[in-house]
């Protein structure tokens, strides 16, 4: 995936022209940058937040399908572990759903797991 980098020093000229009155529509364009990135620089720069680097993601489409990928792994994970979970023929309780702690042992050997 591309992506772009931006050094310190960019950004604060940007800043600087944005805090000089320049036009930002005609900044971002000279530029090829967001004018919500600018916004934000602007506003971390005025916070004393600006930092040296930043990657933002240049292909929005390409982002969109690593997320896609993502989804899906995960939605196999957590089917994986509902079988796994019926499987070991022990529910868990309402509170550990809810929570997120759900302990199983397994053991290979045996074939079978324990909650």
């Amino acid at each position: 995936m591309k992506q772009r980098k931006y050094t310190k020093a960019f950004k604060e000229e940007i800043v600087q022209a944005l805090l000089d009155g320049a036009n930002s529509v005609q900044l971002s364009r000279k530029f090829k940058v967001a004018r919500s990135l600018m916004y934000r620089w602007r506003e971390q720069a005025l916070n004393g937040e600006l930092s040296d680097t930043v990657e933002i993601h240049s292909n929005p489409e390409t982002r969109i399908q690593e997320l896609e990928r993502m989804v899906g792994k995960l939605l196999a994970d957590n089917e994986l572990l509902k079988k796994a979970l019926k499987l070991a023929k022990c529910p868990p309780e309402e509170n550990e759903i809810l929570s997120g702690n759900i302990e199983i042992e397994v053991d290979p050997s045996q074939g079978d797991a324990k909650c």
